[in-house]
């Protein structure tokens, strides 16, 4: 494989990936917000895609080892690297350890102080939304956050755990500006919380491994979530 190419192989997959579930959540955008219609929500999609592309393949130019499972797959010597299935699983381990923290801050909350704010209309949306919507979320959010950030983060503050958190604190403001209804205090503590998982998973195992944890958690609290509210 030529390391040359990886960055833009990686983004395109990545892409690609994204676009494709983003658009099957794109129904679900007049649910989300009443004025809006599919178009808006196929617009949605194209433009978060926008960001995505140059942001996967600044961070994978940045740091290609953080791509394991997809430099994998280009490579012509597949044995190199964590075992995918090892790395999948432990992902999926730490998002239902991500949704059962959830779950247990939110009724703390809820008793002592305010309820998190709900995205009450979760419940309108299908089963082929919520998987659109947590697969797209986990590809996005991570290549942005994790992959992107920690990496350009790293250039300038030279301290990995540093980097971690400012991205971190950025990937919780986010739920102020894209959640509808932004996300009160309570909120922004919880989803700072398992993004730390997140990143765990990302330091660890790379940029699969933290897509797979968030898009986990996030269908989790779609489903037994909206279930268990």
């Amino acid at each position: 494989m030529d390391p040359d190419r990886l960055p833009l192989k990686a983004s395109l997959l990545l892409l690609v990936l994204y676009l494709a579930f983003s658009l099957l959540q794109a129904t679900s955008y007049p649910k989300i917000f009443p004025e809006g219609t599919l178009w808006d929500g196929v617009t949605s999609s194209i433009l978060f895609a926008a960001l995505l592309l140059p942001a996967s393949y600044m961070g994978t130019k940045i740091s290609p080892d953080e791509i394991p499972l997809i430099s994998r797959l280009f490579a012509g010597n597949r044995s190199r690297g964590p075992r995918p299935s090892r790395v999948l699983l432990w992902a999926l381990t730490l998002a239902a350890i991500a949704f059962i923290l959830n779950v247990s801050l939110s009724i703390i909350f809820g008793w002592a102080w305010v309820e998190p704010t709900a995205q009450e209309y979760v419940a309108n949306l299908t089963l082929a939304e919520k998987i659109g919507a947590s697969i797209s979320a986990g590809i996005w959010e991570e290549t942005i956050f994790r992959l992107f950030l920690i990496s350009a983060l790293l250039i300038f503050i030279k301290d990995r755990t540093v980097s971690v958190i400012l991205a971190n604190l950025l990937f919780t403001l986010m739920h102020l500006v894209f959640q509808s209804p932004p996300y009160n205090a309570p909120a922004l503590v919880i989803v700072f919380t398992i993004g730390l998982l997140y990143s765990k998973c990302y330091v660890d195992n790379g940029l699969e491994s933290a897509a797979v944890c968030h898009a986990g958690m996030n269908f989790l609290a779609m489903t037994l979530g909206s279930l268990l509210g």
